[in-house]
């Protein structure tokens, strides 16, 4: 038990760099935590006030009573959705595992104490969901006492079940690309089809309640809950203890995660250490032939290098991804749907929607750091700052440009021919790119551990995550207002474009 607790508390400090940032004596690292835990502050605000909102409305509506089910089932949601990617990575993760081996420590207590610094971490989460939710609930409903111990008790198992769906496909797709030859390729491959069957299984749903009738809607609460008992029934069991005491439902709903808690850990375990030495191993073959040499520009070479280091990490594919094949699922859907299935005219601001869907988390705002503790590579290298920058540039567009040659050929058989739909998604697509690798030189970090720390939990991921979003929304609302702003948009947007890719060629690679 005790080093179990050792290697939990060395996991836990090492999830978010907590340890640098409490003992680094670097001034600039240190002002980096700072500005990261002022976004992680305003994130954790704004969901309060979003889950709070939702809680109030859902109160005012008379729906009280199915308060604490969508709580679960967004907390649950959000721990499938994020751990999905990032669980099994950090559960078989080779950072520090050499040391770990060589010690008198069971594979098992590795894998508990890291599943437990997971779970840890989700717990955060689920309280951020929660509490807010909770609180409007309380202050709506005034409750019996007992409604509080029963709370805390419900919400200390509500991520077991999620972190263990998440961790068990995370491990299912790890397990099966570690005995291929490209790992990475196939882990992505499973992975983006993973999200398209969800979000298939999602519009799937949609068009099922456009059936619904007027007579249906009156009993809306019964409707829901009957969706959540078919969806995910652990949310039903948590809504009824909560909101009727039911101690039967809440000792099942605790009985069940725990049974599925230590099922998974068994099953972890007992193919841990095999996978870890599986995705760590490389083979070489020995049929190595001289062949002829070719020569290159600078930046050809460099963007192949950026397209290897790319397609080599699973986790930056999966991350990076997503936002184009959303946008053209979406363009496919409307052309399928066609636009009246859409409940008001999205014509004018269509461009922009399209735009802030597929520029979502860009490559280039964590193109840079990516290079980790290899930059030292590219700044011994005799290349100009714009090559090196242009070609990450390159590779982030020509990743773009097959997802958005299809998106716009089912857009224009969908809303008909507009010349805006065509240039105003290429404008905030270089926007995008172009202000990624900005914040990407202004908070560029190199001395990540785990991948997931740059591509999920940096800062440049944050405010690149969210530059087209905001992009997107600010023009397609000036253009919503003023319905002949559009081209003046047009020139702004590429304005910015242009100093903004003056500015970053400006930056010395010694400097970074």
């Amino acid at each position: 038990m005790s080093e179990i607790k050792s290697v939990f508390m060395l996991e836990l400090r090492s999830f978010y760099g907590i340890n640098k940032a409490l003992h680094t004596k670097d001034i600039k690292l240190k002002s980096r935590y700072r500005s990261l835990s002022l976004v992680w502050i305003y994130v954790i605000g704004m969901l309060f006030f979003y889950i709070g909102s939702l809680s109030y409305g859902l109160c005012a509506l008379g729906l009280s009573g199915i308060v604490p089910a969508y709580l679960t089932v967004i907390s649950s949601t959000f721990i499938i959705f994020f751990g999905m990617f990032s669980a099994a990575s950090r559960i078989f993760s080779q950072n520090g595992y050499d040391i770990l081996a060589s010690m008198p420590i069971k594979p098992s207590s590795i894998v508990i104490s890291r599943f437990a610094a997971l779970y840890f971490s989700d717990l955060v989460l689920t309280l951020a969901i929660f509490l807010p939710g909770l609180s409007v609930y309380a202050y709506q409903v005034r409750p019996e006492a007992l409604f509080y111990p029963i709370a805390v008790l419900a919400v200390l198992f509500v991520p077991a079940i999620p972190l263990v769906i998440s961790t068990l496909f995370g491990s299912f797709v790890t397990a099966i690309s570690s005995r291929m030859k490209n790992k990475s390729m196939v882990s992505s491959l499973l992975s983006v089809l993973t999200v398209v069957s969800v979000m298939a299984v999602s519009f799937s749903v949609d068009s099922m309640t456009e059936n619904l009738t007027s007579e249906q809607f009156k009993d809306i609460a019964a409707l829901i809950s009957d969706a959540f008992s078919k969806i995910y029934p652990p949310a039903m069991w948590v809504n009824s203890a909560l909101t009727a005491g039911g101690f039967s439902e809440l000792l099942l709903f605790v009985l069940l995660s725990l049974a599925v808690t230590a099922l998974a850990l068994f099953i972890i375990q007992s193919f841990f250490s095999a996978v870890v030495r599986a995705l760590f191993s490389f083979s070489a073959k020995h049929n190595y032939k001289l062949g002829k040499l070719k020569s290159g520009t600078s930046l050809k070479a460099l963007y192949k290098k950026e397209a290897k280091r790319y397609f080599a990490s699973s986790i930056y594919v999966t991350n990076t991804v997503v936002g184009p094949i959303i946008a053209t699922i979406m363009s496919v859907a409307l052309f399928v749907l066609g636009k009246d299935s859409v409940p008001f005219d999205i014509s004018s601001a269509l461009p922009f929607i399209f735009s802030a869907v597929f520029c979502m988390m860009t490559t280039s705002c964590v193109s840079i750091s990516m290079e980790g503790y290899q930059i030292w590579i590219i700044k011994s290298l005799p290349i100009k700052t714009k090559d090196y920058l242009d070609s990450k540039i390159l590779f982030n567009l020509s990743l773009m440009l097959p997802f958005y040659i299809v998106s716009e050929i089912f857009l224009m058989l969908a809303s008909g021919f507009d010349i805006y739909l065509i240039i105003i998604p290429v404008l905030v697509a270089l926007f995008s790119v172009v202000a990624g690798i900005s914040i990407n030189l202004k908070f560029c970090r190199f001395d990540w551990q785990k991948e997931q720390e740059i591509v999920k939990q940096s800062i440049s991921s944050m405010l690149g995550g969210f530059t087209g979003v905001i992009a997107s929304a600010l023009f397609g609302g000036l253009c919503f207002i003023y319905p002949l702003a559009k081209l003046p948009v047009c020139i702004v947007i590429f304005a910015l474009t242009a100093f903004l890719y003056k500015r970053n060629n400006k930056q010395s690679l010694g400097e970074l």
